[in-house]
């Protein structure tokens, strides 16, 4: 033996001695199974021949086997733990086997009997010393996985004593075990089908000495047999993806009119085929199609692809089952195994129809014997279709050669054509798909109605328009349109309502463009517009105006025909006039040039010049939602009372407007409040009120039933002269005169002064009366900008009051400002006519880009009117390389067909024993081990633990000497 093995030998000795101790000394002396170390390790070589099933071959692979036990022995909380890693390899490469032959187990046995917990009666990890000429109980370590899974219910074998024999000078007792054991289910990872057994066939002989229950050698051999279920049937997790390639071409709207109208490109079609539930009777597939252009790696237009499908399918031959798809389908799924010379009905989910695989005849590929099959569909609907808004009928031929591998029905090659053609209506008609929205941009110049201010009565601004025109549905033939035009000012603010259109809806003839309902003449021009005149809708006049051709011209390389559309003065609507209820006319001009490509009828581009013009009616009256407020101040003086500061508010509010012989009175509430600036009492000598009538155009008070009676002017007339007015002295209750007194300028604006003067009135009882008013007035409004009243009461010269009052400096400046506006409003305005907007548009020049673009590729698709043509062409076969892997495949999968259909395949066998090495190592340790015990009984345990440490160190050191040596 050379000095390697001896070292060798002697650690593991040494260490195997250490681990035995609590087991041989425990007669002796039981308290050194607690003073003995809580974690061992050894490893066990095993060598011999192994056969290993080639799923791919269905054959077996033989090789040499090396197989390493490694056992890890624990102590902890009185528990003795055993842990089995079982690792195998091939002798000659070194590499780790399959799973089948990794083995991983753990028990807890009895330190004393090596019993299992948990295990039946007697059941042991190994064979306990002072063995007896009988049968034992044992854990078979390889059954262990498969009672862990469950697979079976119960790792113990009988090991059956058969005779005592020498082994490698030893004297042993023989055990044989020889179990034949099926199981329920097949461990997933040798990857039969789920409702596949299996049978071990386990052959062991121990040699077994019988003071120390040590193994002196074993010798084993195992079988491991698979009974497979019928495996003709599609697998429960079958997903696969079948890639077809070729070139394709299909056609390209932008190239219409061209010699060439098709794009042209190589292409994928992946097909990919799933079961997604497993009905047990009835799986169910889905199978989803996605074309490619393999050129720029974008997928095809939607239009082109092919939804997903779902279907129910037998698994054993193959068929579709209704009841279990997203819609009726019949046929075959994909061909049956076992497939025969003669025809297949099978679905298309290309054309979403039966289509029949006819037989045709058979080829050789790479060697194998594979059935064709063509397969030939002519004119199959396809159904409406839109391409880039031009619609038209989609029909499909297609002759295509399928190759089958007879024994498993899958297909290894494919190769053919496809072709789509469309069949087009008659296209001169607005397109049912049209979506356009037209930019425009332009500038306008408006008079404010709103604030009429004389000063400030127009605002000019730029403007950008987007008029949106859009077919919704289809009614009987007519196009339901959507219309809608947004914009804005350039300066931010909210454009006028005259430029803008409420969304609305409109029925329209596609052919002629004309309105149905809801407007009278077109919307716009019609495909082939060679007529002189035509009536289109005017979004400025409210209405269909005739647009008359006056000359041709081109842009950007496009004939057009130039259309104008006048009008002069066209009403439009009345408006109310602000602070009035009078009204103005509106009124349009203007000139609209349509650029129309004829042929299309695109209108290319727009140019809008126009006006609005507002004819005023009557300004200058008195309005009727009158709301005025005037603010007096001044002093009112009394023996009775004494001085007082006072404050008066006089409010005139317009109530109610009266029609009467041909006039236009208002009903006003005059109603007076006079206050102490101190206290702020009233003071009820000056607080009255009233209603009184006055006529809108003269400014005089009218009788009218149920109010008081007045007389004269309620104010001064619009366009005062300069001459005397009767006015209502309502101090007074009488009609003065206001005599005309001089011009005066507020703040720059020319007034007239008028004046009401008499002293000693006679009111009776003695009483007079001396009255004093100074009227402003603006003449061309009437408005009073600043009153100046004094007035003093006497009795029999005995002064009782007297007053002292005129307009605060607001109401003066409000007034005089009020005066200013309406005057200028009355000027420029007063039954005139004025222009109230001016503006101009066109479409904006990326607009006309977009419109010849549109124009152009109209003009190409008019020729395609009541025509067919090819809309795509592909020639396809499958992908080389997928068609030699699924060529392989079917090989490999026939095989296993034909081998282990309802078959009992042997999977694995395994012939192994100790190494020899391993085996004379056990031998002589098993003698020394003896030895050791006799010397146990001596009572000298304490040596072994000493000799288990003494070879230790003794083998440590001869290591390091030799490989000092060395």
């Amino acid at each position: 033996m050379s000095k390697d093995s001896f070292a060798k030998i002697t650690v593991f000795a040494g260490a195997l001695m250490l681990l035995l101790i609590p087991a041989w000394s425990i007669f002796a002396m039981p308290a050194m199974v607690e003073q003995s170390a809580s974690n061992m390790e050894t490893t066990v070589q095993m060598e011999g021949n192994a056969r290993l099933l080639n799923p791919s071959t269905g054959e077996l692979d033989d090789f040499s086997l090396s197989m390493s036990r490694e056992i890890t022995i624990s102590t902890a909380n009185e528990k003795t733990t055993v842990e089995e890693r079982t690792v195998a390899s091939d002798i000659h490469t070194g590499k780790l086997l399959d799973d089948a032959f990794q083995l991983d187990s753990a028990y807890v046995i009895d330190a004393l009997d090596r019993t299992v917990a948990g295990r039946a009666d007697g059941a042991r990890w190994s064979f306990p010393m002072n063995l007896q000429k009988r049968d034992y109980l044992i854990i078979d370590s390889e059954l262990t996985s498969e009672y862990q899974r469950g697979a079976l219910d119960s790792d113990v074998v009988l090991a059956v004593y058969t005779n005592e024999e020498k082994r490698n000078g030893v004297k042993t007792y023989r055990f044989e075990q020889d179990s034949t054991i099926y199981c329920g289910s097949v461990d997933p990872s040798f990857g039969a089908p789920e409702d596949s057994t299996q049978q071990l066939v386990i052959k062991t002989t121990y040699w077994v000495e019988p003071r120390t229950g040590q193994m002196v050698d074993m010798a084993r051999s195992s079988e491991r047999y698979i009974f497979f279920p019928d495996l003709a049937r599609y697998p429960h997790d079958l997903d696969i993806s079948v890639p077809l390639v070729g070139q394709a071409r299909v056609l390209d709207k932008d190239k219409l009119g061209s010699s060439d109208i098709y794009d042209h490109f190589n292409m994928t079609v992946k097909r990919n085929v799933k079961v997604e539930k497993d009905l047990d009777s009835v799986y169910i597939f889905s199978t989803s199609t996605e074309l490619f252009n393999r050129d720029s790696g974008e997928k095809m237009p939607p239009q082109f692809q092919i939804p997903t499908a779902r279907d129910g399918v037998d698994p054993v031959t193959g068929e579709i089952v209704t009841g279990y798809g997203d819609r009726p389908r019949y046929g075959f799924f994909n061909f049956p195994m076992g497939a025969e010379m003669k025809n297949y009905t099978l679905w298309s989910y290309e054309t979403d129809s039966p289509v029949t695989a006819v037989f045709v005849n058979t080829s050789q590929i790479q060697g194998e014997t594979v059935y064709v099959y063509r397969l030939i569909e002519e004119n199959k609907s396809l159904g409406p279709m839109a391409m880039e808004g031009i619609e038209f009928l989609r029909s499909q031929s297609s002759e295509m050669e399928y190759y089958v591998e007879p024994r498993t029905g899958m297909v290894v090659d494919v190769r053919g054509w496809m072709e789509q053609e469309g069949t087009f209506s008659d296209l001169a008609m607005m397109p049912a798909d049209l979506c356009i929205s037209y930019e425009i941009e332009g500038w306008a110049r408006m008079m404010d109605q709103e604030k009429m201010d004389p000063d400030n009565l127009y605002s000019d601004f730029f403007m950008s328009l987007s008029k949106e025109v859009e077919v919704v549905s289809q009614d009987k033939g007519l196009l339901v349109v959507r219309t809608k035009t947004t914009g804005e000012r350039g300066d931010g603010d909210e454009l006028p309502p005259e430029f803008l259109e409420e969304e609305s809806f409109f029925t329209v003839n596609p052919r002629t463009a004309e309105y149905a309902s809801g407007r009278d003449g077109r919307l716009t021009f019609p495909i082939g517009s060679w007529e002189d005149v035509y009536w289109i809708w005017s979004q400025e006049a409210g209405a269909s105006l005739p647009a008359r051709y006056s000359g041709d011209g081109d842009i950007m390389g496009i004939p057009v025909r130039i259309f104008k559309q006048e009008a002069d003065m066209l009403y439009l609507y009345d408006r109310d006039i602000p602070l009035s209820d009078n009204t103005l006319s509106l009124y349009y001009s203007g000139v609209v040039e349509y650029y129309v490509e004829p042929k299309t009828g695109v209108v290319i581009d727009v140019k809008s010049t126009g006006s609005q013009t507002a004819r005023f009616g009557k300004i200058a009256e008195l309005p009727p939602q009158l709301d005025y407020q005037f603010w007096f101040e001044g002093v009112l003086d009394s023996p009775f009372t004494g001085r007082q500061n006072i404050n008066l508010t006089k409010t005139l509010t317009g109530v109610n407007t009266e029609y009467r012989d041909g006039m236009k009175i208002r009903h006003i509430y005059d109603n007076n409040t006079m206050r102490n600036i101190s206290t702020g009492n009233i003071i009820t000598l000056g607080s009255v009120s009233d209603l009184c009538a006055v006529d809108a155009s003269t400014a005089l008070h009218v009788h009218s039933y149920g109010f008081e009676h007045r007389e004269g002017g309620f104010y001064f007339p619009q366009y005062c002269q300069k001459t005397d007015y009767p006015v209502w002295n309502q101090e007074m209750g009488v009609v003065d005169t206001a005599l005309y007194q001089k011009e005066v300028y507020y703040d720059g604006l020319k007034c007239y002064e008028y004046l009401v003067e008499y002293y000693k009135r006679d009111m009776g009882s003695g009483i007079t009366f001396d009255n004093r008013i100074v009227y402003t007035v603006e003449p061309v409004s009437g408005m009073i900008v600043d009153t100046h009243l004094t007035s003093s009461q006497k009795y029999l010269g005995f002064v009782l009051t007297k007053l002292d009052i005129k307009y605060t400096d607001e109401t003066i400046v409000n007034k005089t400002r009020e005066a200013k506006t309406l005057k200028g409003l009355m000027e420029a305005l007063d039954e005139r006519d004025v222009v109230a907007a001016e503006f101009y548009y066109s479409f904006t020049p990326q607009q006309v880009v977009e419109n010849v673009a549109f124009a152009r590729g109209m003009l190409a698709q008019l020729p395609l009117s009541n025509t067919t043509i090819t809309i795509a062409y592909m020639e396809l076969e499958m992908d080389p390389a997928a068609s030699t892997m699924a060529l392989k495949q079917a090989v490999e999968n026939a095989t296993l067909l034909e081998k282990f259909s309802n078959k009992k395949v042997l999977v694995m066998s395994m012939e192994i024993s100790f190494s020899e090495d391993t085996a004379y190592y056990m031998s002589d340790m098993a003698q020394g081990n003896v030895r050791l015990l006799l010397l146990s009984h001596w009572g000298v345990p304490a040596l072994l633990v000493l000799g288990g440490g003494t070879l230790l160190i003794v083998a440590i050191f001869k290591n390091i000497r030799r490989a000092d040596d060395e």
